[in-house]
């Protein structure tokens, strides 16, 4: 009976009560749960991190992905991870501000990013990639604003148009008033 390490706990344990779920070894059948599920949370990341990534290409006018150095992408988990001083304090896995928080205050910095781009002389394109990313994060609250405000102005749309739909009936009674000012009997 051989013994083998569990890639998700790292505990040892007879290789009949594992799988060979993992590419590099054996996982335990009651670790399988977390790992499909961690799997699959990578899986989602790695999707919007290529949206942001699109993003980021379409802002900056860029032919593909792939001319993104790759030095940008620390900056970003930076932000994704929401460190305090790249990394250095505070660091929490995944906390921050997600991958599509940061897509959309980067569409909403868009005008601003690209002026700075016409103003700005950059030393290459990471110098530029590195500005436009500060312009984000001073900008992350108040595209969390707009984007709430935006929420809110279609609900209060959707209701408008609802009630506008609606049929609203008033039954509407005039009741005569007794008037015993009656001139005819002076004339």
């Amino acid at each position: 009976m051989a013994q083998v390490k569990c890639q998700w706990c790292e505990a040892k344990d007879l290789k009949e009560k594992m799988t060979k779920e993992h590419p590099k070894g054996y996982i335990h059948l009651e670790c399988l749960p977390k790992y499909i599920k961690d799997k699959e949370f990578k899986r989602i990341e790695r999707d919007k991190k290529d949206k942001l990534a699109e993003k980021i290409a379409e802002i900056y006018e860029l032919e593909s992905i792939q001319m993104i150095p790759h030095q940008i992408w620390p900056y970003i988990e930076d932000i994704r991870n929401d460190s305090k001083l790249f990394g250095k304090l505070g660091k929490s896995y995944k906390n921050g501000i997600p991958y599509e928080g940061i897509e959309y205050t980067l569409e909403f910095c868009k005008d601003k990013i690209r002026l700075a781009r016409k103003t700005v002389r950059f030393k290459n394109l990471q110098a530029e990639l590195k500005y436009g990313l500060a312009i984000v994060r001073n900008n992350l609250a108040d595209a969390k604003n707009h984007a709430i405000n935006e929420k809110r102005r279609k609900e209060l749309a959707e209701i408008q148009k609802n009630k506008s739909q609606e049929k609203i009936e008033t039954k509407v009674e005039f009741k005569k008033k007794e008037v015993n000012n009656d001139i005819s009997s002076f004339i």
